[in-house]
């Protein structure tokens, strides 16, 4: 909750705690459960011994869940299901469509803020094809736009890894690199050589930054095996399906940060991407995969 403003989060408890679904744990269930865009998670809803403890809880489970496919946030859907459940002469139905908007407006300016960070993870290990990563990079920073950031880790060690993301907190963290199929994603040892972090490493790793990364761009060949292993945690992970040429994978990420520059959501950024390499690259348009986190 503490993405709230203090004054916003005080005036959404006063006004739940006023809502009778919130007297008990069935009756906020059966609500859940019989609105259409809430439905999605009336089996994981928290249960207290207190309306103000439910309150809490169910500020905190909602905040950061969206609805599949319009990404609406899933508190701004609760507060609209529970102003249309009430008399339109009730004040709290004023009060609870005006938080919505309010609280909507809040949150998507969180959103476009959470993606201003950017890490670069590049690997290129001795022995292995050459790959134009330098190039990769400068296509990207040329993209950025309204104060993004993009932080590079050139020829990144496995052990490095850690302490990059603690040290820049990413929003959205970008391997570029090979891929080794089902093994992993290729990294570099202490001596240049090459070494391989399997997907459960890279998924268990990632998700103890679950709170922060809300995007994963792995663009190396076939790794859609660690993208969709990478998704049971991160809201959105973008993979490759098969091999894929340099220069087509560079134009994805042309495509994907051009659109994200231009505050276009991770979605349609990666269409963006993919309708890129369609331009350039047509036979390889469809290599691109996206997962979602299932809520």
């Amino acid at each position: 909750m503490s993405n709230l403003p203090s004054e916003l989060l005080i005036r959404l408890k006063n006004i739940l705690v006023q809502c009778e679904q919130f007297e008990s744990d069935y009756r906020l269930m059966y609500f859940f459960k019989t609105g259409e865009s809430l439905s999605p998670w009336y089996l994981n809803i928290p249960q207290a011994n207190s309306l103000e403890s439910r309150v809490d809880n169910v500020i905190a489970f909602l905040l950061d869940k969206h609805l599949r496919g319009t990404q609406e946030n899933a508190l701004v859907l609760l507060l609209r299901s529970l102003s249309n459940s009430i008399n339109q002469q009730d004040e709290r139905h004023e009060k609870l469509t005006d938080l919505a908007v309010e609280l909507k407006t809040t949150l998507g300016s969180s959103i476009h803020t959470a993606l201003k960070s950017i890490l670069l993870l590049a690997a290129n290990p001795k022995n292995t094809p050459s790959l134009r990563l330098q190039e990769e990079e400068r296509e990207i920073r040329k993209c950025l736009r309204n104060g993004q950031v993009l932080n590079t880790s050139p020829a990144t060690q496995a052990r490095d890894i850690q302490k990059l993301m603690l040290s820049f907190q990413p929003q959205i963290v970008h391997f570029s690199g090979h891929g080794a199929g089902e093994k992993g994603l290729v990294f570099e040892d202490v001596s240049g050589e090459k070494t391989i972090i399997s997907s459960e490493a890279l998924a268990n790793m990632l998700e103890s930054h679950s709170r922060t990364v809300k995007c994963v761009v792995l663009n190396g060949c076939y790794s859609k095996f660690q993208a969709e292993a990478i998704a049971q945690h991160i809201d959105f992970v973008i993979g490759m399906s098969q091999d894929i040429g340099d220069r087509a994978a560079i134009a994805f990420s042309v495509g994907f940060y051009t659109a994200l520059g231009f505050d276009r959501d991770i979605e349609e950024s990666y269409k963006q991407g993919c309708k890129q390499i369609e331009i350039d690259y047509p036979t390889e348009h469809s290599i691109p995969v996206i997962f979602k986190k299932k809520q």
